[in-house]
């Protein structure tokens, strides 16, 4: 046997070298069947592709949405909310005036339908304004005005609201109103932009 450190050839039985002195038990382990170096490397790239961080665990706690996540600020919720204004405001007069054309045709003895039909278009704007932000939020997330701003109701993690939520979200509304407004001042000063409605209802308003 070979030395490694001098050189010189040694008997098999020898366990040190007979001119350094240097150990020859190390020459004796068993040695690696062939391609285990090979394949011992080809695990230490599978793990360490395993250890490697996905591209969407930058995603945030909003699961499907895009890293980073801009939340909508207050003003442009307001914009938002105004053009929804208009478009509700459009509806109900549509609904009004043709309300009204109905009961000039059907019940001319009524004087006045402007003011018969007053307290009717007042429920009837209610409902259709409960319809519209319910529906809207729940199935796309997405109001006329927020589709024109560039926003969009979501869940936690980034799935739209659906309907049971959305319902909670303006009623939640509501509240926020009731109190002054200050639950929809609240957004311009929360972290994540949330009304008081958002809260209650888990959502979040985000920009696309």
């Amino acid at each position: 046997m070979r030395c490694s450190r001098c050189g010189c050839l040694n008997s098999e039985n020898d366990a040190l070298c007979s001119r350094c002195g240097g150990s020859l038990r190390v020459h004796t382990a068993a040695a690696r069947p062939p391609g285990i170096d090979r394949t011992f490397d080809a695990i230490k790239r599978d793990l360490a592709e395993i250890d490697k961080p996905s591209r969407n665990d930058g995603a945030a706690a909003h699961g499907s949405l895009s890293a980073p996540i801009v939340y909508g600020g207050f003003w442009r919720r307001f914009w938002a909310c105004l053009l929804d204004g208009i478009v509700l405001g459009c509806v109900s007069m549509f609904v009004y005036g043709a309300a009204i054309a109905i009961v000039r045709i059907v019940s001319p003895e009524i004087e006045d339908p402007f003011k018969a039909l007053l307290i009717p278009q007042i429920a009837a704007n209610t409902i259709i304004k409960a319809f519209y932000f319910i529906y809207f939020h729940g199935l796309t997330g997405q109001t006329v005005g927020k589709l024109a701003l560039g926003l969009k109701v979501v869940k936690r993690d980034g799935d739209t609201i659906g309907f049971a939520r959305a319902t909670v979200r303006y009623l939640g509304s509501i509240i926020s109103f009731l109190f002054l407004g200050i639950g929809f001042f609240w957004i311009a000063f929360d972290a994540r932009k949330q009304g008081w409605h958002d809260k209650i209802a888990g959502s979040f308003v985000v920009r696309v």
